[in-house]
């Protein structure tokens, strides 16, 4: 099996709807957000003793909207890597002014593209579907449909190039499928992170995609 450059997959379990109950009061105003979460210190360790699989809280929440909030209530998280950060998608209930509450939460991947100049020779273009690409939270941010049985056995990268008159940067899409049989489609959720772009001052994005209705691109401008 050939290693994936990076794979990406988010399935959210808990879906909530504003309903009902069956005293007539209405249940929490629960809404899917996507942010950057701020964890906190490790609670601990697993009862194999484990350092790696300790546990952790979220401390911190800020929305891609900008709002920020504390957080009172969340899941526990494992995070071997010990990051402090983590960007992810959630579940959340605002309380009062300026605290929610998580009741689900998956993490979301975020990319580093490569140079243009260092993509495998055998790095294919292979088509997906194109949900969505948009910019927010500080990251360009893309939702394709994978059609797939088993992802792990597809590569996939972005790379990077400049056009240095324009000051525009072009993020690309690769993706090998590596001849695997196209099953049920999957969502692929990925982030790239804006601020290196912004510091060496590009004033335009263009993100270029194979889909299944042929090459599509984005344009975004970074001056907003």
């Amino acid at each position: 099996m050939k290693k994936s450059y990076f794979i990406g997959c988010i399935l959210l379990a808990l879906l909530f709807a504003s309903c009902s109950s069956d005293n007539g009061n209405k249940s929490p105003a629960v809404r899917l957000e996507m942010l950057v979460a701020e964890i906190t210190d490790g609670l601990g360790t697993t009862s194999d003793g484990s350092s790696q699989n300790a546990k952790y809280y979220i401390d911190r929440v800020l929305l891609d909207s900008g709002r920020e909030f504390k957080v009172v209530k969340s899941p526990i998280i494992y995070n071997p890597s010990k990051a402090r950060f983590m960007r992810a998608v959630a579940y959340l209930e605002v309380e009062g002014s300026d605290e929610v509450i998580i009741h689900s939460i998956a993490q979301v991947p975020i990319a580093k593209p490569l140079t243009s100049g260092n993509v495998p020779v055998d790095m294919h273009r292979d088509p997906v579907k194109v949900s969505r690409v948009w910019i927010g939270g500080g990251f360009l941010n893309i939702q394709l449909g994978i059609k797939t049985v088993d992802l792990s056995k597809h590569n996939i990268l972005f790379t990077e190039s400049s056009e240095v008159e324009s000051k525009e940067i072009v993020v690309s899409f690769f993706h090998n499928r590596n001849n695997e049989i196209e099953g049920a489609t999957k969502n692929y959720l990925v982030s790239i992170p804006l601020d290196p772009y912004l510091s060496n001052s590009y004033i335009s994005l263009r993100f270029l995609v194979n889909s299944y209705d042929g090459e599509k691109e984005y344009f975004f401008d970074l001056n907003l």
